[in-house]
């Protein structure tokens, strides 16, 4: 509709240039007759045995003369000054005899005449087109498609071309002749860069881009993307761009110059191969949102599409709930095995119906997945391979519309109408293209946010004449269109997508659905990819990898692109790409961050949206304290979130067991206990939080509410904007410090039962989320050792006791047999084994791998350890000799205990008579080994004499 306008107001403009064109050829052939004629008296009149002079005016494109004959240009600095279109003037003399003394008169008259019509033409077309310049020359050579030359054409005709050029026909140039308009402003792309910024085509940001570009010696890159933004613009600033580029032209030398197009404007194929690139270039990069307000927008090339992983079915109520519940790597392996025999996974080119027969009754497509897991870039992949040709190449037209901008048409419209608000360039064409819709495939992302929400089954609305909308230029509202476009009622045959949150599902299971997809999110492999593609540091990506796998309450989260993006923009902002290991990120941070992010898809913060959350936290309270993860509606209702628009943005709707029937649940147990946490966090009484914790502590289903309580006093903590979560009240703070330290010291003195060494776990968990590393060193200052036999501990458990003992040094004995730990647990715990004296690593499977990176520790200069306990750990001889060769170096441990209780334990050590000679060097006098346990291996009767000799304690 703008270009329309545009083109109006250059209507009067051009209607007089058109006239003037006329005038101005008419009147230069008027003066060529009457010079010609002149010439004629003054050779009739010249002594033709003496000379013979002839002076010939060029004729101009039109009438296409060609030179008479061989000569020099006649050098008239006023012709040239002012750009004669088209004249030129040949001196053809033969100097045989002298001329008649009459004629060089008569000639210079002639000229002089010439000359002042000639600069009369031009100052009116320089008034007409209203142009502050001058070409350098009179004439543009322009090159057809196939290279030929066409004819010289002067500069008033090549302006009047460029005037009644179309838009569409413009944005066909530069379709056709982009390489070379590049090419032509590549030495002056800061210049038209300016000049489009001053026409206000480009914004402050753009031109600073496109400039900064320049002045890198990045000139390519800058002219590509000045037609990437100006193939986002209009058609203004399409026209303001060649109105630049005239005023730029050196036509002596031409590059480029507005293209002889064989155009057919009214082509609906030609507007669909325009629409293409269009479509192409908007959906190029992918923009992945971030955390922190100054760095929102973070692009990535939509070639690098991470395939997140969908399924071509809804998940049914059992596995959803048994996913809900299961955390960090037992999530993904429950998943994995999910796909392996319940799930069929599908790509990107399996979810639009492929079959021509199918496609003459309308299909609908409907992906669900929950906030943040990738439905818009996963159409914005779609759109961009259909635009390069790569999938579904069966639909010549693709119209995509987000829900939301659509809900803000508040009047009734038509589907003719929404195509050309969005489209323009297809107006005039829509009756051409309404005949083949099965080659048409409309997109609508965020179906369920379409308002009124669509009833399937309202046959009313089928038959009412004034609501019916079975024809595109039938006015009735969107909710409409949509519904009758998914019905076949409108356009039959074309093909709709829709994406949705998981949220109002009975609205699609009324619909004619052809297939209803799932996304799953990503897998760790994607995340992998992910944090590469992020950072664009293959070493750092892998650190910020581990980092999260071993952390249980972030790693659960991960499968959700925008969670990743907002642990990434948190890495990016708060640890240096110098940092030699990765700081610790309180978790209550990631998640308030997150949980911004997720408000903000929810039309914004607003205090009814903050009300809102915390009645949210109160139901996911009543969850956590009765075991519940899915909640029917009756449970929303009773906490006014039957209506709330924040529900669809943190839970999801699944299917019940009855038919027709939903339950609800968080996107994840883990969103529960944050939810719940905040809202506790909010409303407790300034001493409440220590009474909860006194209550949490000592009770597992509060064991991750507790933490995320502990969590939300970080000083780093962030929430909504205009509703801090607190302002880290003193008071309150140090009164939970106070209590994590009496709480240390109760449990100092008692690490026998399973209940202290849980206690000391959670506190070590709630002090590393406190982020002080004083009140680390003041509450585990009474601890000399600790012990946790009586756990099982996770990666996670092991990166906190890690973390804690960087920061400690009074620690003496850590016994951590039997917790499970592994060798994956060896890995986390390596960096800090070498401070402790005795350490007991007894029945945890830690194997020859775990052995061998416990040599490494031993060889440390600065290693401390002087009793290591590995019974029963599952080692063979390959690892002997790694031990044998680190105790050479090794200056402190005195005891080493390779035994096993039994001799056919599951876990048994299983030495051999091979490790014996290597074992027998530890008797040497540089080895300070004072004691060897060998117990129950395998070794024969002889290999047991042979070590009992050397060390007889275990005989």
């Amino acid at each position: 509709m703008a270009s329309q306008g545009y083109s109006h107001s250059h209507g009067k403009r051009s209607a007089i240039l058109q006239v003037w064109s006329m005038m101005e050829w008419r009147l230069r052939i008027v003066c060529l007759i009457v010079g010609l004629t002149s010439f004629g008296v003054l050779l009739a009149a010249m002594d033709m045995e003496k000379g013979n002079i002839m002076y010939l005016c060029s004729l101009n494109q039109s009438t296409r003369i060609h030179h008479l004959c061989k000569g020099d240009v006649l050098r008239c600095p006023h012709i040239q000054g002012h750009g004669i279109n088209s004249w030129k003037v040949i001196k053809v003399i033969e100097y045989t005899t002298e001329m008649d003394e009459n004629s060089p008169a008569l000639l210079a008259g002639v000229i002089s005449a010439l000359i002042i019509v000639a600069v009369f033409s031009n100052f009116v077309t320089f008034y007409l087109t209203k142009r502050k310049y001058k070409p350098k020359r009179d004439y543009a050579q322009l090159r057809g498609e196939n290279g030929s030359i066409i004819p010289e054409i002067s500069y008033l005709n090549m302006l009047l071309k460029f005037e009644s050029y179309t838009d569409i026909q413009l944005n066909r140039i530069i379709d056709v002749e982009r390489k070379r308009l590049e090419h032509t402003i590549v030495n002056c792309v800061k210049e038209v860069s300016q000049m489009l910024y001053d026409e206000t085509a480009f914004t402050h940001t753009e031109n600073e881009e496109i400039r900064n570009l320049a002045e890198r010696d990045r000139r390519k890159e800058a002219c590509q993307l000045v037609f990437d933004i100006l193939l986002q613009k209009g058609s203004r600033e399409i026209r303001t761009f060649f109105e630049i580029f005239l005023r730029l032209q050196n036509p002596r030398e031409p590059k480029v110059v507005l293209t002889e197009i064989h155009y057919v404007g009214e082509e609906i194929d030609e507007i669909g191969r325009m629409h293409q690139n269009r479509l192409r270039m908007k959906n190029k990069m992918i923009i992945v949102k971030t955390a922190r307000p100054k760095t929102m927008r973070k692009l990535l090339p939509c070639e690098n599409y991470i395939n997140i992983t969908k399924v071509s079915s809804l998940r049914v109520r059992s596995l959803v709930e048994n996913q809900l519940r299961a955390r960090g790597r037992e999530r993904e392996e429950l998943q994995k095995l999910s796909l392996e025999n319940n799930l069929k996974e599908i790509n990107l080119t399996e979810l639009l119906n492929n079959s021509s027969t199918e496609r003459q009754n309308s299909t609908t497509t409907a992906v669900i997945g929950e906030v943040g897991i990738g439905k818009s870039t996963m159409l914005q992949k779609i759109i961009y391979d259909w635009s390069i040709g790569k999938i579904y190449q069966q639909f010549k037209y693709v119209f995509p519309f987000k829900v939301r901008q659509l809900n803000q048409m508040h009047e009734s419209t038509c589907l003719n109408s929404l195509i050309l608000d969005s489209f323009p360039s297809f107006e005039n064409q829509l009756e051409k293209l309404w005949k083949q819709p099965e080659n048409i495939l409309f997109i609508f992302d965020d179906f369920d946010q379409i308002e009124p929400t669509i009833s399937f089954t309202d046959t009313e609305r089928d038959t009412d004449q004034q609501i019916n909308c079975n024809h595109p230029e039938c006015s009735c509202e969107i909710s409409d269109i949509v519904r009758s476009l998914m019905k076949g009622q409108l356009l039959k045959g074309c093909s709709v997508l829709v994406t949705s949150r998981p949220w109002k599902l009975e609205t699609l299971a009324q619909a004619r659905v052809h297939l209803t997809a799932e996304i799953l999110g990503f897998n760790s492999k994607q995340m992998g990819e992910f944090f590469l593609q992020y950072f664009d540091d293959k070493q750092r990506a892998a650190d910020i990898m581990k980092y999260f796998e071993h952390n249980e309450m972030l790693y659960t989260m991960c499968y959700n692109p925008l969670f990743c993006s907002v642990l990434c923009s948190l890495v990016e902002t708060h640890i240096p790409k110098v940092a030699t290991a990765l700081q610790f990120i309180p978790s209550a941070q990631v998640f308030s961050a997150y949980f911004t992010s997720l408000s903000q898809r929810s039309e914004g913060a607003t205090m009814d949206s903050h009300s809102d959350l915390l009645k949210l936290g109160d139901l996911a309270y009543e969850g956590i304290c009765n075991n519940i993860v899915l909640f029917k509606s009756g449970q929303l209702k009773n906490h006014n979130l039957e209506y709330s628009s924040l529900i669809s943005v943190f839970m999801r709707a699944i299917p019940g067991k009855e038919p027709c029937t939903f339950v609800y649940a968080f996107t994840h147990s883990v969103m529960q206990d944050f939810a719940a946490a905040r809202a506790k966090f909010r409303n407790a009484p300034e001493k409440g939080l220590i009474e909860l914790l006194q209550n949490w502590c000592t009770d597992n289903r509060f064991k991750v509410i507790s933490c995320f309580l502990v969590s939300l006093l970080a000083r780093y903590s962030v929430d909504l904007p205009g509703n801090k979560l607190s302002e880290s009240l003193p008071e309150t703070h140090v009164q939970v410090s106070s209590w994590l330290k009496d709480k240390c010291k109760g449990v100092a003195h008692n690490l026998e039962g399973s209940q202290s060494q849980n206690m000391l776990l959670r506190i070590l968990h709630y002090v590393l989320e406190l982020g002080d590393k004083n009140l680390t060193m003041d509450t585990l200052s009474p601890l000399k050792i600790m012990k946790f036999t009586e756990c099982q501990l996770q990666l996670y458990d092991c990166a906190v006791l890690s973390r804690q003992l960087m920061d400690v040094d009074q620690i003496e004995e850590l016994n951590l047999s039997s917790c499970g730990i592994q060798k994956e647990g060896i890995y986390e715990l390596e960096l800090v084994l070498h401070k402790l004296k005795i350490l007991r690593l007894n029945e945890n499977r830690i194997g020859d791998v775990g052995a061998i990176r416990l040599s490494d520790v031993l060889k440390k200069k600065d290693c401390k350890i002087q009793i290591l306990e590995l019974k029963s750990n599952s080692l063979t001889d390959d690892c002997v000799e790694h031990l044998v060769d680190a105790l050479r170096v090794n200056r402190s441990l005195m005891q080493l205990d390779l035994s096993n209780d039994g001799p056919n334990g599951e876990q048994a050590n299983k030495l051999t008579d091979i490790s014996i000679p290597a074992l027998k060097q530890l008797s040497r006098n540089d080895v300070n080994l004072k004691e060897l346990r060998w117990m129950h291996n395998q070794f024969s009767t002889d290999g047991k004499r042979s070590l009992n000799s050397l060390y007889p304690t275990d005989v």
